[in-house]
Order: C-alpha cells, then structure tokens, then sequence
C-alpha cells in the first residue's frame, strides 16, 4: 500500500510540473500576440510573420525599404525589394511564388504562379532582356552536379509589375551585354547529354543561334566514345562519333571555350559579363 501511495504521488507531481511547463509555454506566446508565429531562418533567428494571408506580414513590414527573410530549409522566403523605383513584395511558399505591389505601403497581389523549390532559392537583379529595365532571376542548385535552374520574371513596364517569362528560364546562364548574348550550358550524367548554348537578347525572348551536345553512348564495349551534335539556328550543321577525350576537347573549344567556365557551375553570382 505504501508502495502504491508512492507512486500515485510521483505520477501527481509530473502532470503537475508538465502543466507548469505547458502554462509558461502559452504564456510566453500570449506575450507576443495570438495572431503572431515565428520561423527560424538560417541563422537560427526567430523572425516574426503574422497568421492569416501573407499581404499582412508583408504591410508589417512594409516601412522598410528593403527586406528577406529566408526560413530553414526553403520553406518560406519572403523579400521587398525596389525594382525600377516601384517597392515590390515576393513570397514563397514551399511550391506557391505570389508578387505584390505596394501602393501607399500596402502590399496589392498582382500575381500568383507555381514553382520548383528546392530549398535554395537565391534572387538576382539584372537587366535579362537588355530593354534598359532591371527584371528578377530566381537561381535554385539542384542535382548532383549542382546545375542552377532559373526561373524568369521579366518587367512589364506596361503594368508597372514582374511576369513570368519562361523563355529565359535557362540553366547556368550569364548575359552578355557586350554583344547582346545569353551563354547557358547544361552538365548532365554520365549517360546523358551535356550541352551549351548561345542565345541572341530579343525583347520577349531569347533567340538559339549555336548550340552543341556531347552525349555518352553508355554501351558496355563503347563506354569511351560520345556523339557531338553542333547546331546553328535550328538546323543541324555536323555530327560525329569520336573517343571521349577528343570529343569533349572539341566540345569545350566550339562556340566559346568553357575548359573552366564550364566546370564552375556551383557560382551563380556572376549573371553578367
């Protein structure tokens, strides 16, 4: 009986201390505001978004001229930004890109479009179209061999907003205002095909003018030897069939030479020549 009333008392004391520890919980979360939840960025800060529909986080913060937060592992990015002197609002949310427009420091949702998220989605303002304006890359690394997808929002000066422009969403690309080009290259498995590509700038879209493949024929007795397939425009101008080593010497020196550019595919900073 002794033994019984011992341990009737210890269970008695835990819920009590648990009911403790769950009351300071609530409590400490009253104290900031029961509309108000935190994410951890990558920096392990807690940052304050508000519940409900993103537009109010986005007029919380609508003060501040510019502004990211980015929580663990992509889950959210939320940023305000200038882009050709209109103030702009840009959330993602796991799968779900909207963008906004402030008017009198409130956010207005002009847009709302689907996205690859990955986890590692990093922004980028630059002239894509050379039209004089600045537009949005947003760059993500996937894959094993670390190719950055990109994802196209072009200014509308019409509308004053950013759209979706899936014409430039070319991996790896670096624009090149010099001669009104757009450089993408694409490395792919072993048995796939790795390819590089040299575009001309038109306002709505880019235009192919050169292009080459290398691709693995990945047979057992033929595993050293690749085709090359060189294009101009949307024709094909030559294909051949060589060793591996001689294949991909040729493909590094054909339209520009990419011995180095080619491998260092893991900076993305550099969207400009």
């Amino acid at each position: 009986m002794i033994k019984l009333l011992s341990s009737v008392l210890l269970i008695t004391i835990c819920l009590s201390c648990h009911r403790k520890s769950e009351r300071a919980t609530v409590a400490n979360f009253d104290k900031v505001s029961p509309d108000t939840i935190f994410i951890f960025n990558e920096q392990n800060d807690t940052i304050p978004i508000l519940n409900g529909t993103w537009e109010n986080t986005l007029n919380m913060y609508a003060h501040r001229k510019e502004l990211e937060i980015q929580g663990k592992l992509g889950i959210y990015l939320i940023k305000i930004f200038q882009l050709n002197g209109i103030k702009k609002g840009l959330v993602i949310e796991g799968p779900v890109l909207r963008l906004y427009n402030f008017i009198k420091d409130k956010a207005i949702l002009t847009s709302t479009d689907s996205i690859s998220n990955g986890g590692n989605i990093k922004i980028r303002i630059v002239d894509m179209n050379l039209d004089g304006l600045d537009d949005v890359i947003l760059s993500e690394i996937q894959g094993a061999y670390g190719n950055a997808f990109t994802y196209a929002l072009v200014f509308d000066i019409s509308s004053g907003t950013i759209k979706h422009n899936p014409a430039f969403d070319l991996p790896n690309l670096v624009i090149q205002r010099k001669d009104s080009t757009i450089r993408s290259k694409w490395r792919s498995s072993m048995c796939g095909s790795s390819r590089k590509s040299l575009y001309k700038v038109q306002p709505d879209k880019p235009q192919l003018f050169k292009s080459i493949t290398v691709s693995n024929i990945c047979a057992r007795k033929q595993s050293q030897l690749h085709t090359l397939t060189y294009v101009e425009g949307i024709l094909i101008k030559d294909s051949l069939t060589i060793n591996s080593r001689s294949a991909w010497d040729i493909f590094h020196k054909t339209i520009w030479e990419s011995h180095t550019s080619f491998g260092n595919i893991y900076n993305i900073s550099n969207l400009c020549e």
